[in-house]
């Protein structure tokens, strides 16, 4: 513990000042840095937007940017068949963009079936109980389907490469989900408020 606090310590007072440093994490994304420490100890050390000192294990880093210079933590394993540098990197990109894809039809889905369920079950006959059982079984439904290959728009460094658009899709899925869900709940939510409000009055 006092070696960490001191690590810290020497971070925070340190004059090893980067501008703008990098570090790419393994699932893809990027941490913008103005201060960046990397010592001997198992962690990244850097400073957040807020000012605040935080640190990264580095297993969870795939490589560190500083003065233009990279320096790559991640190691394939050799007894797994996993990817080597140059397929992570790939792979890493493809997430990195994959976090940007627009799924408006899905996640716009999740907002219509989250407020439909409770303004029309009660027209039915239906418990209000399982009102959140539509907007969840959407959200599963649409986790099902991927990217679709012609729905990317591949850098030309990485056309026809199968680990960036792997990647793209893994990101680009967790996103449609995740924005689903809090679309999902919006929608719920509104609508249980409005039918509260509709059917009391």
């Amino acid at each position: 513990m006092k070696n960490i606090t001191l690590i810290i310590i020497l971070f925070i007072f340190s004059s090893n000042v980067f501008s703008q440093s990098e570090i790419w994490k393994m699932n893809g994304k990027k941490i913008i840095t103005d201060t960046l420490l990397v010592d001997t100890s198992n962690y990244v050390f850097y400073t957040n937007k807020k000012g605040k000192t935080k640190a990264i294990e580095k297993t969870e880093v795939f490589s560190v940017t500083q003065n233009k210079s990279m320096r790559i933590f991640y190691v394939p394993d050799t007894i797994s068949d996993s990817f080597t540098i140059v397929e992570m990197h790939a792979y890493l990109s493809g997430m990195n963009d994959g976090y940007n894809h627009k799924s408006y039809f899905f996640v716009s889905g999740g907002a219509i079936v989250g407020l439909a369920a409770p303004l029309t079950f009660p027209l039915v006959g239906v418990s209000d109980a399982i009102t959140p059982i539509p907007p969840a079984l959407y959200t599963a439904l649409i986790a099902i389907p991927k990217v679709k290959e012609d729905k990317i728009d591949v850098p030309q460094k990485y056309k026809n490469d199968e680990h960036y658009i792997f990647g793209y899709q893994t990101a680009a899925k967790k996103k449609r989900i995740t924005n689903t869900i809090i679309s999902s709940i919006a929608g719920l939510t509104i609508g249980t408020v409005a039918t509260i409000f509709v059917y009391s009055y």
